[in-house]
């Protein structure tokens, strides 16, 4: 006798080959339906329509997507006086895919960047800003964002909120950026530190630098956190001087 039967006993062989409760359930479903001919026909035929459908949808979607890309790109080929009208209109019309979340960061880093320039005046700078807080923060409605996509977007929400003097509301992005764990988060805390310095809080700025300098301290932002810290031990030094 081989070891394999050793191992049982008669009564437990007879048991193994017995089938199990999914094998059995099976076997009588499938008799079952071999005796109703035309039930298994109308089983077959739904599964082959469930099967197009899903089909077509998949090929529907793919071809939305490919359209939505090449209209993106026409946008950004055209000149410059008509490239940012295009690409409004390309968000107007588009699918909510990462072609048309690219459009609204492309418009967002536009106005930003109009804002920033040394001849831009007062009013067009208000109103460049406005912009480039309103298409970061349609960027943001994206929900194929990853981390790292979103903490960026709100510290340039925070920057271009903070442009226009918003600085209660911008702290509100940077402080939102910052808890995020992505590779922007000492970057985010240096802003909010910065801003907690502006209205006049030393110790929550120290608490902001304070924890780039553990958590990053040889990295670049490591050094600006603790130049900021001796700037800010140096202000409340004269301050006690005074």
């Amino acid at each position: 006798m081989s070891e394999e039967k050793k191992r049982y006993s008669k009564k437990e062989r007879k048991e193994l080959k017995k089938p199990d409760a999914f094998v059995g359930g099976g076997r009588q479903l499938l008799a079952k339906l071999m005796s109703q001919p035309k039930r298994l026909l109308q089983l077959g035929v739904g599964l082959v329509v469930l099967g197009l459908a899903v089909y077509g949808y998949n090929t529907y979607k793919h071809m939305q997507l490919e359209a939505s890309w090449l209209a993106y790109f026409e946008a950004t080929q055209k000149p410059e006086a008509e490239k940012w009208q295009a690409l409004e209109a390309f968000y107007g019309q588009g699918a909510k895919n990462r072609a048309r979340f690219l459009a609204a960061v492309e418009l967002a880093d536009h106005h930003y960047e109009a804002a920033s320039q040394p001849d831009a005046t007062a009013d067009k700078a208000k109103a460049s800003t406005q912009a480039a807080a309103e298409w970061y923060g349609k960027a943001l409605e994206y929900s194929g964002l990853v981390a790292a996509e979103e903490q960026l977007l709100r510290i340039n929400v925070g920057a271009a909120l903070e442009m226009q003097g918003l600085k209660q509301e911008a702290l509100v992005e940077y402080q939102a950026a910052a808890k995020m764990d992505a590779r922007s988060k000492a970057w985010a805390l240096i802003q909010v530190g910065r801003v907690f310095e502006s209205q006049e809080k030393p110790a929550e700025a120290r608490q902001a630098y304070q924890q780039v300098v553990e958590n990053h301290g040889t990295t670049e932002y490591g050094k600006m956190a603790k130049n900021y810290l001796r700037r800010l031990d140096s202000s409340l030094m004269k301050e006690i001087q005074l």
